[in-house]
């Protein structure tokens, strides 16, 4: 029996990005915007590739997650991919800082980015590089910052980067927040001038992660 693929269009993409040229095409544009704005941020950055000798999901995850825990640095983009080339499933990093700690049973390779940001990120996010779910079930990319970092932008509203900080803090996809709003409107009735204490207290109660990033890194 074939398999059922939605229709993509203009407007009302399918965003099957594994099996659509032209969603995989959109979002490796996205990814490359972001790494375009890491670059504006840092002098240089550094493509790594780490590549466990245990080429499993499992390996991978553990690789990342270590890496991330070391703190190397402030900021970046990862992607996973697999192919001959680099030996099967491997990790790519675009950082500031390229990646030296050797993790066991592990092969490393960073250099200084000398293209572009943009072409690098876009190298590493190709769909022909995606790992089958068999292969790898987890997500394919992401990216770290430090919370500081999501507050440079001085055209954003503050009620927007602190609910862009609390949304990334929870793990929480934004439309959750929009339901959350959208039902508080409807039950809320007209109110009187809140004072700034109340204000403080809407958003103690709304932002408890950020409220507990904060408090730590005070």
């Amino acid at each position: 029996m074939p398999k059922y693929t939605r229709i993509c269009r203009p407007m009302r993409r399918c965003m099957d990005w594994r099996n659509c040229e032209t969603c995989a095409k959109a979002r490796q544009a996205t990814i490359a915007y972001r790494a375009e704005l890491l670059e504006n941020q840092f002098d240089t950055l550094f493509l790594s590739v780490l590549t466990p000798i245990d080429k499993t999901a499992a390996a991978i995850q553990r690789v990342r997650a270590g890496l991330l825990r070391s703190a190397f640095s402030p900021a970046g983009l990862w992607s996973v991919e697999t192919g001959a080339k680099c030996g099967g499933l491997h990790l790519n990093i675009i950082a500031p800082h390229p990646v030296t700690r050797l993790f066991q049973d592990c092969q490393t390779w960073a250099s200084a980015i000398t293209t572009s940001a943009r072409a690098a990120a876009a190298y590493i996010n190709k769909r022909e590089g995606f790992p089958d779910k068999a292969e790898y079930p987890g997500n394919l990319t992401g990216s770290w910052s430090r919370i500081p970092d999501l507050f440079a932008s001085r055209h954003m509203p503050a009620t927007v980067q602190a609910a862009s900080a609390e949304a990334a803090l929870s793990n929480k996809h934004p439309n959750e927040y929009l339901r959350a709003a959208m039902a508080s409107r409807e039950r809320a009735a007209p109110a009187a001038a809140m004072t700034r204490e109340q204000y403080r207290e809407i958003a103690r109660a709304n932002l408890p992660n950020l409220y507990a990033a904060l408090n730590r890194t005070a």
